[in-house]
């Protein structure tokens, strides 16, 4: 908790930080490449503190390419029992668009709520959030992500 520093070098704690900055340092601090199956817990755990979940209703995964999208979503007891799924993103720019397009035929063919996070040298934040219609639940990420589409599905 008391792991992030300033330039001054000294701690800051985690509570003292923004949502934004909680975020980006918790995903930061992933090895994206790990096999670990609880690598993204941290980044789960926060968001189910911030959103009002259970930690069992988020599942957090690595997306590299828009095939990747399908396997993660389905690939255990966790993600198909969640009702928000987290693809922390970390390919290509250029694939961004077929990622998201493959993305949201899942949350459209399951009825739930998708993130999409990415990260570039500011750091990890939400891009993309997909929700089913009257799905209120993630309007809280809309407010500490103006930037962040907010799309139906």
């Amino acid at each position: 908790m008391n792991d992030i520093f300033t330039n001054s070098g000294r701690e800051k704690s985690m509570s003292s930080l923004k949502f934004p900055e909680q975020f980006s340092a918790k995903a930061g601090r992933v090895d994206s490449e790990s096999s670990s199956t609880t690598k993204w817990h941290g980044v789960r755990n926060l968001l189910a503190e911030h959103l009002g979940l259970e930690q069992s209703e988020i599942y957090v995964t690595t997306i590299s390419r828009p095939s990747n999208v399908r396997p993660r979503f389905f690939q255990s007891e966790g993600a198909t029992d969640a009702s928000l799924l987290v693809g922390m993103y970390t390919g290509h720019a250029d694939e961004v668009p077929a990622t998201l397009a493959a993305t949201k035929k899942i949350a459209a063919k399951r009825g739930v709520s998708v993130v999409l996070a990415t990260q570039d040298a500011a750091g990890w934040s939400v891009a993309v959030v997909l929700r089913p219609r009257g799905d209120r639940r993630l309007d809280s990420l809309a407010g500490v992500y103006p930037e962040a589409a907010m799309l139906p599905v």
